[in-house]
């Protein structure tokens, strides 16, 4: 069985509104996010995500939660702060 690290940022403004981003494989809304490589953290995946898809570099602010089962994937969602 093959198990699936996946982890979404929630970012936010001073204003408190969260980043989204369209997707471009179906165009939905969406948290900032993707899968773990081999040999990376969580907070290492997060951090090269949110650089890969919005140009921001953040820290991890607060982990909200994960998801441990082996019948689904594993979705991390990571609030982060965010400097330009």
């Amino acid at each position: 069985m093959k198990i699936i690290v996946t982890g979404g940022a929630i970012i936010r403004d001073h204003h408190g509104r969260i980043l989204l981003q369209r997707r471009s494989d179906y165009g939905n809304w969406g948290l900032p996010g993707g899968g773990m490589e081999a040999g990376e953290s969580v907070e290492e995946t997060m951090r090269r995500e949110v650089l890969e898809e919005t140009g921001l570099v953040s820290a991890i602010m607060n982990s909200m939660g994960s998801i441990a089962d082996p019948e689904c994937s594993i979705d991390i969602r990571t609030e982060m702060k965010w400097y330009l």
